[in-house]
């Protein structure tokens, strides 16, 4: 098993994806630091270390910047797969996808600038982590990851791709691929991360982000964090003058997108 997780490892890395070890028992944690390799990827040397010499460990993708913007939607469960999967069948025909003992694991790509615009629709500005869905997680940015095939599961057998890999995975849309359904959760919040809010935000506000640009450009300057509000606001109308339709404007016509 062990030759097979690094030969697994190898060609992940080679796509240029950042990987940790993982110990698969109950709870399947990082069998290291993990933090570093958010930001920085795992040499070939140190994947021959973790999953090479007998090791026991399993695998998994840090997802984000680091892994060229891979993201996941986990669906906890097979209903609520098959009902994504009836909704968007040739997403669920061509998406990369793992079966995993209670549901799957849907792979695809985002931009940087989307998923700003998600966790401010969400109602989570500079937040990061996987975010909670009734029927599973959207992982995307950093602070998540995902175990990868073929991991042995605790709970007997292993993670398999059930759509295989593409030579590129694409960049989707996450509101039209149909990722955003249902009611979001909270794990975090900016001045306590451990507090917990079960209230759910309005879906209808996602198009807005996801597509206009002056939706964008607030979602990229909401601040996560106290005195920063000044620095942004100059930002904000910075990103709004770079706007060809709005670069000549007068300041009074700009204040109602600084109040929004």
């Amino acid at each position: 098993m062990d030759n097979q997780i690094l030969q697994a490892a190898l060609d992940y890395h080679g796509r240029g994806w950042s990987l940790i070890p993982m110990r698969m028992g109950a709870g399947k944690k990082p069998a290291c630091k993990w933090g570093p390799y958010q930001t920085n990827r795992a040499d070939e040397s140190q994947l021959s270390e973790w999953f090479g010499n007998g090791s026991v460990f399993g695998l998994a993708v840090v997802f984000g910047t680091v892994s060229d913007g891979l993201g996941a939607r986990d669906f906890d469960d097979m209903e609520a797969y098959n009902t994504w999967a009836a909704e968007n069948p040739e997403l669920a025909k061509t998406l990369p996808t793992v079966v995993t003992n209670r549901g799957r694991h849907v792979y695809f790509r985002v931009t940087g600038e989307q998923e700003k615009a998600i966790r401010q629709a969400l109602c989570k500005p500079g937040g990061k982590g996987a975010i909670p869905f009734e029927d599973g997680e959207l992982r995307i940015g950093v602070g998540s990851y995902a175990v990868l095939p073929p991991s042995p599961h605790p709970a007997g057998g292993q993670y398999d791709w059930v759509n295989p890999l593409n030579d590129e995975i694409p960049i989707v849309d996450v509101l039209r691929a149909g990722f955003l359904k249902g009611n979001v959760g909270y794990r975090e919040s900016r001045v306590n991360r451990d507090a917990r809010d079960t209230r759910e935000c309005p879906q209808d506000t996602l198009p807005s982000l996801c597509s206009d640009p002056i939706e964008r450009a607030i979602a990229n300057t909401m601040p996560n964090g106290f005195r920063q509000r000044h620095d942004l606001l100059f930002e904000f109308t910075r990103e709004l003058k770079a706007m060809p339709e709005l670069a000549d404007s007068p300041a009074d016509n700009l204040e109602r997108y600084v109040r929004r």
